[in-house]
């Protein structure tokens, strides 16, 4: 499999991150990637024993994509989904 950096973000690849990776092929990626699961990072989470939202340190980065995917289709390899 594919070597990557460590993502910037704890959930994933940011959509920066991603396109520097695939160097022009984020179109065939995002084919690839059609109905597969993203990762959203809003830069908060939900503490349930405070029963509150707080911050987690992380972004906002927006959609994130996991490693496994993206290691996959660098690859190319079918989806898991």
């Amino acid at each position: 499999m594919t070597t990557l950096p460590d993502p910037d973000c704890r959930r994933g690849y940011t959509y920066d991150q991603m396109e520097a990776i695939l160097a022009g092929q984020t179109d065939a990626f995002g084919r690839w990637m059609r109905g597969q699961t993203l990762a959203f990072c809003d830069g908060i989470e939900y503490d349930y024993e405070s029963k509150a939202h707080k911050p987690t340190g992380c972004g906002p980065h927006g959609p994130v994509v996991y490693g496994h995917d993206l290691r996959r289709f660098l690859a190319n390899l079918a989806p898991l989904d």
